[in-house]
């Protein structure tokens, strides 16, 4: 990527914070979601599916979303260490671990940030959520909004039931009860 277009993205991800600050919403995604990221489907369930990807956590060890997801419900949010609503995520991903443990795979992906920067802020928030480094914001830009923090939320096929921004509160097993219940066989 060129200085120009990088330039251009990080002025756009501020911007996209502001927003984000003022138009905190949730959404479902419905079936006819036609994003790089969503466009994969399976069998008789229209749902969009989470496209898999590979990144760096803080020690430099590449993670795979499908393996660190491994069959569990999940919840993945992109942000970065200067928007707010981003570190009152780490909060949010606090209580949802607390209630659900690993029950519910929980990943933060820093988008254009450096590893230090990262990692500093992940030791300040005591977060304990596994961490992964999206430098290029290539995995974050696949969904096509370009607002941070985007949150995905999803079943344990790997089908994306909600993209939005801040996981609402004061109850986040609100948002996460579909996806929980989706992954009980029907009888």
């Amino acid at each position: 990527m060129d200085k120009a277009r990088l330039l251009q993205f990080g002025l756009v991800l501020v911007i996209g914070c502001v927003v984000g600050l003022t138009a905190i919403w949730i959404r479902d995604v419905p079936a006819s979601v036609d994003s790089a990221a969503a466009r994969q489907t399976s069998g008789t369930d229209d749902r969009p599916k989470m496209q898999d990807f590979t990144l760096p956590d803080l020690q430099g060890k590449q993670i795979t979303f499908s393996a660190f997801a491994a069959g569990r419900p999940f919840v993945v949010t992109f942000g970065q260490t200067t928007c707010p609503p981003c570190v009152y995520q780490s909060h949010v991903f606090k209580q949802i671990h607390e209630k659900y443990g690993e029950k519910v795979a929980l990943l933060k992906v820093y988008i254009s940030e450096p590893q230090w920067l990262a990692a500093r802020q992940v030791k300040q928030l005591k977060s304990t959520t596994k961490t992964l480094l999206d430098y290029p914001a290539e995995v974050y830009s696949r969904f096509g909004v370009y607002t941070v923090p985007v949150t995905v939320v999803g079943d344990a096929q790997g089908g994306i039931m909600v993209v939005g921004g801040l996981i609402p509160q004061p109850d986040p097993s609100k948002l996460l009860a579909r996806a929980l219940s989706a992954d009980r066989p029907s009888t």
